[in-house]
């Protein structure tokens, strides 16, 4: 595909203004450079530069690189609208909220999982997995199955070929 080019004189003479250069997706340095140009009183020949409007999805200084794979804006606004769901279905899950757990940067909550696992998920003072020993002195039912965690469940929903799955 053929791209226009024009020189810094060129677009001068057509009034394109430095912001309609930045409009048209091309780099800052190429707007402050025809700016510069354009606030010369006397226009040098070394400042005249070649611009080239690139058509999409084609884009650089000489319209030498290209995304492919997203076609448009509007496909590109499907996916970070994907992206921003899936987002939304990791965070906004069923929290443990009787704990204060700091989980750092990025603001996730604390599953009721991954409480005394074992594994240490909360930044301040490692809360998830303090008086864990409560859990383990606990006692479970004669109808019950104490998990390694602590928790107790019924027999009847424990079945161990599966490596108690239901203690998850």
């Amino acid at each position: 595909m053929q791209h226009q080019n024009l020189t810094f004189d060129e677009l001068h003479r057509l009034n394109i203004t430095s912001h309609e250069i930045l409009l048209w997706s091309s780099s800052i340095d190429l707007a402050e450079r025809y700016q510069y140009y354009v606030d010369q009183s006397i226009r040098s020949i070394e400042l005249n530069e070649q611009f080239f409007n690139c058509t999409p999805p084609r884009f650089g200084s000489r319209c030498q690189y290209s995304f492919e794979l997203v076609s448009n804006v509007a496909d590109m606004a499907l996916n970070l609208q994907w992206q921003s769901d899936l987002t939304n279905a990791v965070t906004h899950r069923t929290c443990y909220i009787l704990l204060d757990c700091d989980r750092g940067p990025t603001p996730m909550c604390l599953d009721w999982r991954e409480i005394c696992n074992g594994r240490v998920d909360c930044f301040n003072n490692g809360v998830d997995e303090s008086q864990c020993f409560e859990l383990e002195i606990n006692e479970c039912n004669e109808n019950e199955y104490r998990c390694y965690n602590g928790i107790c469940i019924p027999k009847m929903l424990f079945d161990d070929s599966f490596q108690a799955v239901e203690c998850l």
